[in-house]
């Protein structure tokens, strides 16, 4: 009788002390939370979009050297990396996932900032943000346009520039998990508790597994093959529902673009652990990934990437949409890559070269600037 009378006065105090929190965290949901009012631009944090961020790192662990090499990586108070003085300056928005974002290169070192340098001194004085986002696929680019980009009034751009592609072919399998962290409806995206408790796990999580772009380590000619694991027929069965549904999601970004009255521009991606140029046969490392429950290697990624930029180049044809095909135009080396995806200033100088040569054939370089 004794225990079953402490018992129940225990479950008494924990039912008062769960009402008293409840009732304590309605207000706080209210007010921080966005089950009533709309989203604003300070929420874009909760859906991994950095706000007003500085940092140091020392890149000479990745990059190889012997001295410490220190760059700086700046996100402003609209999200964007750039120089660019106002909102209404900006010409060129470029929108991407972690090659795009590029963190563990300099403010005035990533391909945007040498294009942008490269025009400037051909007499063509455009100016270029940078909106890449770690992780973002085109699902990811699609809620920008959502609730990132209406929020910023003054953002009128001539042209946004996507370069995609190895996002949504590494459809491995944390990426629906990834994706879904995009989904501003959701209660946990809702609920301001809920996002401290996140980024708390996040943090500790990220500590404890050491969470970081790492250098390359050296692989000999006998890491790469071109013999994928998968057979002929699920691998092009796996391609055709890649395709589908990135094409799916180019559309809406092509409409979403014009809506805003700019001109959308698409580049196709390439990368180290895989080859994505779609000239070239399919290779890539030995190593395996799991893509739609799967398990494939390199080889398969790459047989995967290069017919999804196949494909994006003869829809950008078919469509009248402008394609700059990087993958098949310029040539990378292992000194380009500081891992399998992720460019070093070298790699990020070429992509902001051929862009800069690339936006000078484009109507934008024919008007005055603003």
């Amino acid at each position: 009788m004794f225990v079953t009378s402490r018992l129940a006065s225990a479950v008494k105090v924990a039912a008062i002390n769960a009402v008293i929190l409840g009732a304590l965290l309605i207000p706080v949901e209210l007010v921080f939370g966005t089950w009533l009012r709309p989203m604003g631009p300070s929420d874009l944090k909760r859906f991994s979009i950095p706000l007003d961020v500085q940092f140091e790192f020392d890149s000479s662990k990745l990059y190889g050297g012997v001295e410490p090499k220190t760059i700086h990586y700046t996100r402003d108070a609209y999200g964007f990396r750039g120089s660019y003085r106002s909102l209404a300056d900006i010409d060129v928005l470029t929108v991407g996932g972690s090659t795009t974002e590029q963190r563990y290169i300099d403010d005035h070192s990533t391909w945007q900032a040498i294009a942008e340098t490269r025009l400037r001194d051909a007499g063509i004085p455009l100016v270029l943000a940078n909106a890449g986002v770690d992780g973002q696929s085109t699902v990811g680019h699609l809620f920008n346009f959502e609730y990132w980009f209406p929020a910023l009034k003054e953002l009128k751009p001539a042209v946004v520039l996507f370069y995609v592609g190895a996002n949504d072919t590494l459809r491995h399998e944390r990426r629906p998990e990834f994706d879904a962290t995009v989904n501003a409806d959701a209660w946990k995206h809702r609920s301001a508790t809920y996002q401290l408790l996140r980024t708390v796990s996040n943090n500790m999580r990220a500590r404890a597994v050491g969470v970081y772009h790492g250098r390359r380590r050296p692989v000999s000619d006998d890491a790469f093959t071109s013999q994928g694991l998968i057979g002929e027929a699920e691998r092009n069965a796996m391609s055709e529902t890649l395709n589908a549904g990135f094409l799916r999601n180019v559309r809406v970004l092509v409409e979403h673009v014009r809506a805003m009255g700019a001109q959308p521009v698409f580049m196709t991606q390439t990368a180290f652990g895989w080859s994505a140029n779609p000239d070239s046969r399919p290779l890539g490392l030995t190593d395996t990934i799991t893509i739609f429950g799967s398990k494939v290697n390199y080889a398969d990624v790459s047989f995967l990437h290069q017919s999804l930029n196949r494909r994006l180049v003869e829809y950008c044809r078919e469509s009248g949409v402008t394609c700059l095909d990087l993958a098949s135009d310029v040539t990378f080396g292992p000194d380009d890559y500081y891992d399998f995806l992720h460019n070093t200033p070298a790699g990020a100088a070429k992509i902001g070269e051929y862009l800069a040569m690339k936006l000078q054939q484009l109507p934008i370089a024919h008007r005055s600037t603003r």
